[in-house]
């Protein structure tokens, strides 16, 4: 008698295989998308940090008042920022925030999907004066589910990020 050996799987071998991965999937899916916002909030928290000192560093170099100014539309949960040297501008409006004459940065939920932000400054606009950089103090808090991330600017124009629910930055 001849003794062979099979060459492949059953077809109740390959379901089950696909089912355990189907369950792996569905049970991995909640923290890669918690994983995803995170690093996303990471992003957006550091991108407002580099504008605000951008910001700072123009007034400085320009010898003019430059502005941020936050809009926020917490009914549609959407948001925007934008540099300024020339007062207040509508960063929902392409073109509309100008340093020096030329597009300034900013960022939106466009390009931070999922992430919301709030701030306690005053008529939600950073302002930076030129002759040593000072600005009026507040904070810009960023989430993500149940992680924030605060953006703190002092009275002399520095800023900082904290975080009582995210480990990268240290607590506020």
């Amino acid at each position: 008698m001849r003794c062979t050996l099979s060459q492949g799987l059953t077809l109740i071998e390959l379901v089950l295989t696909l089912a355990v991965l189907a369950v792996l999937a569905v049970s991995a899916a909640p923290s890669l998308l918690d994983l995803l916002d995170r690093h996303r909030l990471r992003g957006a928290a550091e991108n407002l940090r580099g504008d605000l000192m951008l910001a700072r560093a123009e007034a400085l170099r320009l010898n003019t008042t430059v502005s941020v100014a936050f809009s926020i539309d917490s009914v549609n949960s959407r948001w925007c920022y934008g540099l300024s040297d020339s007062g207040t501008c509508d960063c929902q409006s392409n073109g509309a925030c100008l340093v020096a004459g030329a597009p300034a940065h900013g960022a939106s939920t466009e390009r931070f999907r999922r992430i919301g932000l709030t701030t306690n400054l005053h008529l939600g606009t950073a302002t930076f004066q030129p002759a040593r950089g000072t600005a009026n103090a507040g904070t810009v808090t960023l989430s993500a589910g149940a992680s924030e991330v605060d953006v703190v600017l002092s009275a002399l124009g520095r800023v900082r990020l904290c975080s009582d629910t995210l480990g990268a930055y240290p607590p506020c």
